[in-house]
């Protein structure tokens, strides 16, 4: 199993940061900047993909901060309002994804329904690269401490070793960008298919994982996620994500038969 490890804080001049966070701002500029590859490489416009990745990226950061703290924090921000405030930390990716979502119908909504796919494709694959480097910062802070375990990949903890969901999450990230690439390049799916597909695929990895999050976590000084009816509110969300998923790959579409538009993209 994996030892346990405190990670220092790096200091840049009079700055003092952690590796967490340092590595969660290095995938949002990660991501920026394979946004910005992917659309030069598919005459897509560069400014709508790299503000629209922006904004998503924004919006997620500030509702999944707002969400942790009314579902997780709420009795701490009745004494303190200032938990609320952005800096003060704790962020909820149920939050974070209904953020990404309001923001990605905001900026790539077409005039009469429907979404600028040809984008949406793009994009995540940065989404993907930049949410793998953010759980690896996740997994060397310990973020997300799991049931305990004696699993190969697990973390020696305190109190025993456990499965640390920040480094499964970041291997289902790299996974998924992986196996984007083959389907991509090979089958040339009709627009829209990779965005749904690994949002599908995400969410059903997502929803397993969370079979392995602690619920037992306080005795090393964490709180362990409320469930209802036996899931987390990350598992609600993953079941809506999967269900509209498949929706979107049923609904009389056929995702194998190239669009003659998409001759043009270099891909």
């Amino acid at each position: 199993m994996i030892p346990w490890f405190a990670v220092p804080a790096l200091q840049v001049g009079p700055v003092s940061l952690d590796l967490p966070t340092a590595l969660a701002i290095g995938g949002a500029l990660a991501a920026m900047g394979f946004a910005r590859h992917r659309a030069r490489r598919n005459g897509l416009s560069l400014r709508r993909a790299i503000d629209g990745l922006a904004l998503i990226l924004l919006c997620g950061l500030l509702f999944g901060h707002v969400f942790d703290v009314l579902l997780y924090r709420l009795g701490e921000f009745k004494s303190n309002w200032q938990v609320i405030l952005p800096w003060s930390g704790g962020y909820c990716s149920v939050g974070a994804f209904v953020g990404m979502a309001l923001a990605i119908f905001a900026v790539f909504r077409v005039p009469g329904g429907g979404l600028r796919w040809d984008y949406l494709d793009q994009l995540t694959f940065a989404f993907l690269l930049g949410l793998g480097i953010l759980r690896v910062g996740c997994f060397l802070g310990h973020h997300h401490a799991g049931r305990l375990s004696d699993f190969i990949l697990a973390v020696a903890y305190p109190g025993g070793a456990r499965h640390d969901l920040g480094l499964d999450e970041a291997l289902l990230a790299v996974t998924l960008l992986w196996a984007l690439y083959p389907l991509e390049r090979r089958l040339r799916p009709q627009p829209g298919f990779i965005a749904v597909a690994a949002t599908t695929c995400y969410c059903l990895g997502r929803f397993a994982l969370e079979f392995l999050r602690g619920s037992d976590i306080e005795r090393i000084g964490r709180h362990s996620d409320p469930r209802y009816a036996g899931l987390t509110l990350a598992q609600y969300g993953a079941l809506l994500g999967i269900s509209g998923g498949l929706l979107w790959m049923t609904r009389g579409r056929q995702p194998w038969r190239r669009n003659p538009g998409r001759d043009s993209l270099k891909l």
